[in-house]
């Protein structure tokens, strides 16, 4: 200091000004996106800086400069959470909190040492945390089904009862799972029932599958189900399953035909395109019949005598159900149940009065 001046304020040291609070009352306000600086100006000086953030994520504050700082990350109750000396490099500290919602924390910087002035300067991010997300785990009991695997249902009866499988969607994530429809690529497969759509974490949702195969062999189909999983969306999976033509139920010949009594009613089923069911009965005296099925089947009745002789040949009444009256004598009947076409299979109902 020159001489005239000091003779002018007399031989004293000017006290540094505190460029930033103390305490977290007096805190600098800091948006930590713009770099900061500060000045360690005496000893033990401490400078604070409040930081908003907003939401669920991880701050991170660092120290730049030539001047040996530790730099503290404190709670909103002013409580430290983190500190550090040196992890940023040389003299520089870089400390880290991450937190689960917006809050207000505080970054504190103290020298090396009680001794420590000088001047520094902050830089900060903030990374922000994904929100928790369901994670699809799709079973059948206790087996887990691979992403993009398959499943079997085996055998099933062409036209039959089919084949269920229950599938159960686990979600074994921290957040909910959103399940936003299951679908499927053919019609030899469907849904019986269909998953909940929002399964909390921990929690489960069953569905149901039904193989009714409509042809012999192999059939195949997709299973996709849609979520927010965030590496498993969609979940798809191969179903596979074999039909097998249905036993023949009746006989498809005169002399192989299933004998009904009348009044009375028989099921029945034809399999496939070339199916064919024959019943017999027998009459003690002439009586007027009435011949017909129930059913979705769009059948076709034939009324052959003893000898094979056709009487008479029906299609539909006035549904699919062919209906065949006649007023016959004495004498044992046939009678013939079949598809229209080569296209109608299924099962039915014959009813004879």
């Amino acid at each position: 200091m020159k001489a005239w001046i000091q003779g002018y304020i007399g031989n004293t040291t000017p006290t540094p000004v505190d460029d930033h609070g103390n305490t977290t009352a007096t805190a600098t306000a800091w948006a930590y996106a713009t770099a900061a600086t500060g000045q360690l100006g005496a000893a033990s000086d401490v400078d604070i800086f409040r930081v908003a953030l907003p939401g669920a994520g991880t701050f991170t504050v660092s120290s730049t400069g030539s001047t040996d700082v530790v730099g503290s990350i404190l709670n909103s109750a002013g409580t430290a959470v983190a500190t550090d000396d040196n992890s940023a490099g040389g003299v520089n500290f870089r400390a880290s909190f991450s937190v689960t919602a917006a809050t207000t924390v505080f970054v504190k910087v103290s020298g090396k040492t009680t001794a420590t002035t000088g001047a520094y300067g902050l830089t900060g991010s903030f990374g922000t945390t994904p929100p928790a997300a369901g994670d699809i785990d799709l079973r059948v009991g206790t087996t887990v089904l691979a992403q993009n695997g398959s499943l079997s249902f085996g055998n099933a009866i062409m036209n039959g009862a089919g084949v269920n499988k229950t599938l159960t969607v686990f979600n074994t994530g921290k957040g909910t799972l959103t399940v936003n429809g299951a679908s499927l690529s053919t019609g030899s497969f469907s849904l019986t029932s269909v998953p909940a759509t929002t399964v909390l974490a921990g929690r489960s949702t069953s569905f149901i599958i039904s193989f009714k195969p409509a042809a012999v062999g192999t059939q195949t189909a997709t299973l996709t189900v849609s979520s927010n999983d965030p590496d498993e969306n969609p979940f798809t999976l191969t179903l596979t399953g074999n039909g097998q033509a249905a036993p023949d139920d009746h006989g498809n010949t005169l002399a192989t035909a299933t004998a009904v009594a009348l009044p009375g009613s028989r099921a029945g089923i034809i399999s496939s395109g070339t199916d064919v069911d024959f019943f017999r009965f027998t009459l003690a005296a002439t009586r007027t019949v009435t011949l017909t099925t129930t059913g979705s089947l769009d059948s076709y009745g034939t009324l052959y005598n003893r000898s094979g002789t056709i009487l008479e040949e029906a299609d539909d009444d006035a549904d699919l159900n062919f209906k065949i009256t006649r007023s016959l004598p004495a004498g044992t009947y046939y009678l013939k149940v079949e598809g229209y076409s080569a296209e109608d299979i299924g099962s039915y109902t014959l009813v004879l009065k």
